[in-house]
């Protein structure tokens, strides 16, 4: 049975946990998983680009299981830990982090497209708390849900540009900046 992009990405997932991005090449994982260079080429040109889809699928990964461990309570909690699990990967991968944002600003190998993908799909998990605070009477209910979430969106942006194009970034400082705009919008709301 052919290796295909799938169990690629499986073992460089692997190997970077194990080795760090910085010593793995992509001809190393293919000689491991039994896929030819060609076929390693055909699915990611670069090193750029196989790193990038890793951290987008990891960073997919930390927004999922900040949302099942979503707080109980009230929103501007909700939407602080969702911020700060998000603000805490890329603290975590701070160099790749900004490769990512290279690779999306300037719109190389269709990453921008993967990114506003991400972005969109956590608008839809910030429109879904903002509906059930709504339903819960914690805001008013004449508020445009996409309108607000947009709103935390690019507050959310804001910090990661903040804080990947600091040397000393950590996910405290930027919470510190983005967390009192939070506070304002769902005062707003309310």
């Amino acid at each position: 049975m052919p290796v295909g992009r799938e169990e690629f990405l499986d073992g460089a997932r692997e190997r970077f946990r194990e080795s760090g991005m910085a010593g793995v090449s992509e001809m190393d994982i293919a000689s491991e998983i039994g896929m030819d260079s060609e076929t390693v080429q055909s699915h990611f040109p670069d090193r750029t680009s196989l790193v990038v889809a890793v951290l987008l699928e990891e960073l997919g990964s930390v927004s999922k299981a900040a949302m099942k461990a979503l707080p109980q309570s009230q929103l501007d909690l909700q939407l602080k830990h969702l911020l700060k699990a998000r603000f805490g990967f890329y603290v975590q991968h701070k160099q790749s982090s900004a490769l990512i944002l290279r690779e999306v600003i300037f719109s190389r190998a269709g990453w921008r497209e993967t990114y506003e993908n991400m972005l969109w799909r956590f608008s839809v998990e910030i429109v879904s708390l903002f509906h059930a605070a709504k339903r819960r009477g914690e805001i008013r209910q004449d508020v445009d849900e996409a309108l607000a979430a947009r709103a935390l969106v690019s507050y959310y942006v804001t910090g990661v540009l903040m804080g990947v194009r600091g040397d000393a970034f950590d996910d405290e400082g930027v919470c510190v900046f983005v967390f009192p705009l939070v506070d304002c919008l769902v005062a707003s709301l309310k």
